[in-house]
């Protein structure tokens, strides 16, 4: 089985189980951390790679008139359960796709959002520089990865999964964006800010436990660049 058919299959099984529904509200006040801070206008162009079942996508389409957000999943079971669940008030819509290789021209979005994505790629030059190539100069790219050189806890994430991950720390991140063209413009910890929330077991959480390390102990790594 080659990378990208375990990838698919991977996240074709938590489309089906149940367990992408459930990222929501394990990934709920670092998302909005980030949403909070990006500078969206009226009629900006949003991408969200690795969209899974488009809970940020949604987000995204929301944060000023008339912005309009993408989707992309390489799983088509991800991208039938986000047109399954879409509200169709958001101005979102979902197209399966591989971030390695985005079916979109140069230059087309003004954001582009990544969570948890790009530590699942094949090949992360490609990937880097296949969302370089999709985003406005100008344009910014939040990049937020839960699997990162300082959570040791995420270390053996890739084994049940089954799909090799990639796993670096804020400088070797920032140096693969500014390969491909990007410009890193802040790195940052960003920590989980509610007090106990009701806790379900997912594949990069399964106990209480390594939930609160990655959230409120060591932190979500969220890169900020432009393009």
């Amino acid at each position: 089985m080659t990378h990208q058919d375990a990838l698919v299959s991977l996240f074709d099984r938590l489309a089906a189980d149940g367990t992408a529904d459930r990222y929501e509200a394990l990934h709920d006040d670092v998302a909005r951390q980030v949403l909070e801070a990006m500078e969206v206008r009226p009629g900006h162009q949003l991408l969200d790679a690795g969209c899974g079942a488009g809970w940020v996508t949604r987000r995204l389409g929301k944060k000023a008139p008339g912005a309009q957000a993408v989707g992309i999943d390489a799983s088509k079971a991800m991208i039938t359960r986000a047109d399954d669940v879409s509200d169709w008030t958001s101005r979102a819509r979902f197209e399966c796709m591989t971030i390695e290789d985005i079916d979109f021209p140069d230059g087309r979005f003004d954001h582009v959002f990544a969570l948890d994505a790009l530590e699942y790629v094949e090949d992360l030059a490609a990937a880097a520089a296949s969302l370089a190539r999709v985003t406005k100069v100008g344009g910014c790219l939040e990049l937020v990865v839960h699997r990162h050189a300082s959570a040791p806890q995420a270390k053996a994430w890739s084994e049940p999964d089954g799909v090799p991950m990639h796993r670096l720390d804020a400088e070797g991140w920032s140096s693969v964006l500014e390969a491909a063209g990007f410009t890193v413009v802040g790195t940052e910890a960003l920590k989980d800010s509610r007090e106990a929330a009701a806790f379900e077991a997912t594949p990069i959480a399964p106990d209480e436990a390594t939930r609160d390390a990655a959230l409120k102990d060591v932190g979500v790594l969220w890169i900020r660049a432009t393009r």
